[in-house]
């Protein structure tokens, strides 16, 4: 899976603090991590979405084509270590080959959807050739990332900072 990972406490001085602080703040913190995972899932969403993007192979644009949005739609985040920690990505299998790109070796072989998305080209090709796909890369988790990164960051921060206060 490709994800991005947030984690309170992920060194010994923060687990160290964290730890101090479990019995009122493991709660906000864990609220505090579910709002920041949220806001980068809808900022992955939206680099998906991409704006006017195309499938076009000859066009710059760096968002993936969008064909079922099946991919987009994956997108969700699971907490885990007691909600200290996120992990925010698609949960589609092929996710990993948009963001960094590859080249896949097959055989055709024809089944019933194959076939049909075939016809749709326009192509034929007789089962057991070879083909090699190469998908370049389309990165969605970094440029999501530096786009919302810091505002990510800050409502994590602000939401345990409000809590430490007394406020939720």
């Amino acid at each position: 899976m490709i994800e991005v990972k947030i984690t309170v406490g992920d060194n010994n001085v923060g687990s160290v603090m964290i730890n101090n602080l479990s019995g009122k703040m493991k709660p906000a913190i864990k609220r505090a991590m579910q709002a920041a995972a949220s806001h980068l899932r809808t900022g992955m969403k939206h680099t998906l979405s991409g704006p006017s993007h195309t499938r076009d192979p000859g066009n710059s644009n760096p968002y993936p084509g969008r064909l079922s949005g099946r991919l987009s739609g994956s997108v969700d985040f699971e907490l885990f270590n007691g909600g200290m920690s996120a992990r925010i990505g698609p949960g589609e299998r092929y996710a990993a080959i948009h963001e960094f790109g590859g080249t896949i070796n097959t055989t055709v072989k024809h089944t019933r959807q194959s076939a049909a998305l075939l016809a749709k080209l326009g192509v034929w090709l007789p089962p057991g050739t070879k083909l090699k796909i190469v998908i370049p890369a389309r990165p969605y988790l970094k440029p999501t990332w530096e786009r919302e990164g810091k505002e990510t960051t800050e409502i994590l921060l602000g939401k345990i900072a409000l809590a430490a206060k007394g406020r939720k």
